[in-house]
């Protein structure tokens, strides 16, 4: 059964829906289906790491621009760590640890 599709979300799109966009599909016997667009999205263990690395980036940006922060020198350390993990063959199954 044939059917015309349109981006009800954004007509220019029809051809490239974005994610949850609405389309609406019109068959060949009148039957109209209305739903959302949804990408599915796999979820690897490199995506899981690398989403960890910078969480873990993200929480000790401070420490970055404070020069007198206890134990500084060791998180600057670490941050190097996890920036230079995804090159490394450790990646991504042994993450670095936090001193």
């Amino acid at each position: 059964m044939n059917y015309t599709t349109i981006n009800l979300t954004s007509p220019s799109r029809n051809k490239n829906p974005d994610n949850m966009d609405l389309l609406q599909h019109t068959y060949n016997n009148g039957t109209v289906i209305k739903k959302h667009f949804i990408v599915e999205k796999i979820i690897t263990k490199t995506t899981i790491a690398r989403q960890w690395r910078d969480s873990e980036l993200s929480s000790t940006d401070n420490v970055a621009q404070i020069s007198d922060y206890p134990n500084r020198d060791a998180i600057l350390a670490y941050r190097q760590e996890l920036r230079d993990w995804p090159s490394t063959d450790a990646f991504p199954d042994t993450k670095p640890i936090k001193i």
